[in-house]
């Protein structure tokens, strides 16, 4: 996986920009947490970037809190880690927490696999 940091309020605004032409996934963590080091490594096992064809973010909730209360506040999604967001058309349209997160459900929203609709 080509992890992006999602470490400014500005690096949202390309998010929302790159949603309109291509779905972001962005993957929320607490790295002193082993649940979300668990999930984070699932996800790189199982991740296959020639599916998925997709710009993939993480954001550290403890060193960029700023930018993580943007990201809750803009896709209206709860506090909590680890989290994957799936952005389309700068809007939330998938979200799973914690033990919810599985490469194969993710799968579905492959940019590969699928074209975003503009009249969306």
């Amino acid at each position: 996986m080509n992890w992006i940091e999602l470490d400014s309020i500005e690096k949202i605004e390309n998010i929302l920009n790159k949603s309109n032409s291509e779905r972001v996934l962005i993957f929320k963590f607490q790295p002193r947490r082993i649940v979300d080091i668990l999930i984070r490594g699932l996800l790189e096992r199982d991740w296959y970037s020639g599916e998925m064809g997709m710009d993939i973010y993480f954001l550290n909730v403890a060193e960029h809190t700023g930018t993580t209360e943007k990201v809750n506040s803009l896709f209206k999604v709860p506090d909590d880690t680890p989290q994957v967001l799936i952005i389309e058309n700068e809007k939330c349209i998938y979200s799973a927490i914690a033990g919810n997160i599985y490469y194969d459900k993710i799968r579905p929203y492959s940019n590969v696999l699928n074209k975003i609709s503009q009249d969306a």
